[in-house]
């Protein structure tokens, strides 16, 4: 398991860097409209190969019932209204910067982990670095699924069992790994994920994007205090960071945060 960092970065633009320190909010969108096009599909891919290879060689008919059963499930999963805001253990990441915001208008927020893992918590989300490797993806899969393959045996063999408690908590404990899962090409951004529970529809709200309207929703920061957790901002590739990094300073004081650092990126390149 990856140490646990004491800050996480979120790459942004001028306009989400001033709106999260206004409003102390994130926006968390829909995992479908995320960069990468495999997003949840590659977790439930992988667990379903799990369940297939595991029915080919379990001799038990019940546990046989209930992989065919989570495996129909797994088609079903399509649609999720699962929201994830991401985050980075790397502060200022040339890849990132190139990646994640646009010439002269990208900015990596940092906030202090505990915080963010306190309001996760009691807001029924959660916070969690992604997995990258196919080997502890396919154990982390295998196990939810023999949990519940054996808590069925077990009480099958006292009494009559309702088998589709046993399919939703294996499916439900699928979906819960399935936004940390992320295809090892990705690994470079050590990234970590802000996740949502399933999200009635009515409560999202949608953005313009640029192919289409992106569903999302807020994330509050605050604390009982108000206090959002903002360590400090780096600001990306620019040819005025002096003028950039004087402005985001009057924005973090504006927003209560006079005590958050500045810095400008390291990174040489250049492109306006």
């Amino acid at each position: 398991m990856p140490r646990r960092p004491s800050i996480l970065f979120h790459y942004t633009s001028q306009e989400g860097l001033s709106g999260i320190v206004r409003h102390k909010a994130l926006w968390a969108t829909k995992i479908h409209y995320l960069n990468d096009g495999r997003e949840l599909s590659h977790a439930v891919s992988l667990a379903r190969g799990v369940a297939i290879d595991r029915l080919s060689t379990e001799p038990s008919r019940k546990a046989r019932r209930l992989l065919r059963a989570i495996i129909e499930r797994l088609d079903l999963l399509t649609d999720l209204n699962v929201f994830v805001c991401s985050f980075s253990v790397r502060r200022d990441q040339l890849s990132q910067w190139r990646g994640y915001t646009r010439p002269s208008d990208g900015f990596s927020l940092g906030i202090k982990t505990k915080h963010l893992e306190t309001i996760a918590r009691s807001r029924n989300w959660r916070l969690l670095n992604c997995i990258y490797g196919a080997a502890e993806q396919k154990a982390l899969l295998s196990t939810t699924i023999n949990a519940e393959i054996l808590s069925m045996t077990s009480a099958a063999a006292k009494h009559r069992v309702d088998m589709a408690a046993y399919v939703e908590r294996a499916v439900n404990g699928i979906v819960g790994w399935a936004p940390y899962m992320k295809h090892p090409s990705f690994s470079e951004e050590d990234e970590w994920r802000l996740v949502s529970p399933v999200i009635e529809p009515a409560l999202c709200r949608v953005r313009r994007g640029r192919h289409a309207l992106i569903p999302y929703v807020e994330f509050d920061l605050s604390d009982k205090s108000g206090n959002a957790g903002v360590s400090g901002v780096v600001v990306g590739p620019t040819p005025y960071p002096d003028l950039s990094i004087s402005s985001v300073r009057t924005l973090l004081a504006m927003g209560g945060m006079p005590k958050a650092w500045v810095v400008g990126t390291r990174s040489t390149y250049r492109e306006w």
